[in-house]
């Protein structure tokens, strides 16, 4: 999915590998919000004594991942039904310098998504399946009777490098107008994220582009629509190909 605003910093040469692609989405537990370590955590490890192996082996999953080409990771679990959340860490803070990074640590969490993302694309651009310049509706052949003609050159790195001239889609009132369009659809609504990615693409690239495509203008809509083309073009749900 853009900016990698967590420890997992990347250098170049491994944000390519593919190795590193089924350890991410565990790394979703930031230091700055776990505020589960207290209360009734102490006593869950006395009833359940194999519990602080769980760090343990959250540290040597951390190791691999940094062993992988992760500057930095932090993994976390939490027990069903358990109050503590258990946390291992490996590798530094920040790419080529700084402290080693610990669990402690707080950070801010982004669009961390995107990240993987763009990773994603690049790494289906390597395999030959997507061109950095695919254009939508090349794998989507239903956006051509209906697009907008400003949105016909729009590719991938557009998309990716949020200049396509899609809009941000993060105010209110672009959330209202979509539940806008879906109140008066008389077909049934899709019923699983892909449809729903392929749904949201119509309607998008259908109106106006927010700005000329070539423009910059972060958009949370222009990552859906890499979403739905990676989809078109593998034949697979996107949480089969993150895996």
């Amino acid at each position: 999915l853009h900016n990698l605003e967590s420890p997992l910093t990347m250098s170049a040469p491994h944000l390519r590998r593919r190795a590193f692609l089924p350890l991410l989405p565990a790394f979703l537990l930031p230091a700055a919000v776990l505020s589960a370590c207290g209360g009734g955590a102490e006593r869950e490890e006395i009833r359940h004594p194999e519990l602080p192996q769980e760090t343990a082996r959250l540290n040597e999953v951390a190791a691999a991942a940094v062993a992988a080409g992760l500057v930095g990771a932090v993994f976390g679990s939490q027990p069903e039904g358990l109050q503590k959340l258990y946390l291992g860490s490996a590798g530094l803070s920040r790419q080529s310098q700084g402290p080693a990074l610990s669990s402690e640590q707080p950070f801010m969490l982004g669009s961390l998504s995107k990240s993987m993302t763009a990773a994603l694309a690049a790494e289906l651009v390597r395999q030959g399946k997507l061109r950095w310049d695919s254009r939508p509706a090349e794998l989507l052949p239903e956006l051509i009777a209906l697009q907008h003609p400003d949105f016909a050159a729009i590719t991938l790195r557009q998309l990716l490098d949020h200049r396509s001239g899609l809009p941000a889609f993060q105010d209110p009132s672009e959330v209202e107008e979509l539940a806008a369009y879906l109140a008066i659809q008389t077909k049934p609504l899709p019923t699983n994220d892909r449809e729903r990615r392929r749904l949201l693409a119509r309607w998008m690239l259908a109106r106006k582009p927010a700005l000329p495509p070539g423009q910059e203008l972060y958009s949370n809509a222009g990552y859906t629509l890499a979403g739905a083309m990676m989809e078109a073009a593998t034949g697979q749900d996107f949480d089969s190909l993150l895996l």
